[in-house]
């Protein structure tokens, strides 16, 4: 009888950790994800920033002066 509680308490202490560690690494692939985006968005907005930056410097898309 012993062995069986000794047994349910290490089993439920073993359901409880892998618990935590599935937690921690759905969180983890979070913040990962999270960065990835972060960073594809950056690029992008560098990238449109950078066209229009040129573009507006000339005061249009030809390049033509309009005063």
């Amino acid at each position: 009888i012993i062995a069986l509680i000794l047994l349910m308490v290490l089993t439920m202490i073993a359901v409880i950790a892998m618990r935590t560690t599935t937690l921690d690494l759905k969180m983890a692939t979070n913040q990962v994800l999270l960065k990835r985006t972060f960073q594809v968005s950056e690029a992008a907005r560098a990238r449109i920033h950078d066209v229009l930056d040129s573009h507006s410097f000339y005061r249009g898309w030809l390049g033509r002066r309009c005063w």
